[in-house]
């Protein structure tokens, strides 16, 4: 295989781990919003600081899950418009 082609199939098989990782953490991201819904339905009402705590936390989790989502859909687009160019 050429010097080009072996990168093209090694950018290829980055997408597919990119686009295993991105499912990945969109389950985790349902998985974190189930989080929020069921300590939102203990605690209704509360007002405690624990409880809100938690849920300022499962929401900056979640947050931060959605951009890494973001992050790897822009690395997945950029490796494939270089392999576009080769």
């Amino acid at each position: 295989m050429s010097a080009i082609g072996e990168a093209k199939a090694q950018i290829a098989a980055a997408s597919d781990e990119a686009d295993q990782a991105m499912e990945a953490v969109a389950q985790a991201i349902q998985s974190v919003d189930e989080a929020l819904s069921l300590i939102g339905q203990a605690a209704e009402d509360s007002g405690h600081d624990k409880v809100e705590e938690a849920q300022r936390m499962y929401a900056e989790s979640k947050d931060k899950l959605e951009e890494a989502v973001t992050l790897l859909r822009g690395a997945k687009e950029t490796a494939d418009e270089y392999a576009a160019n080769l």
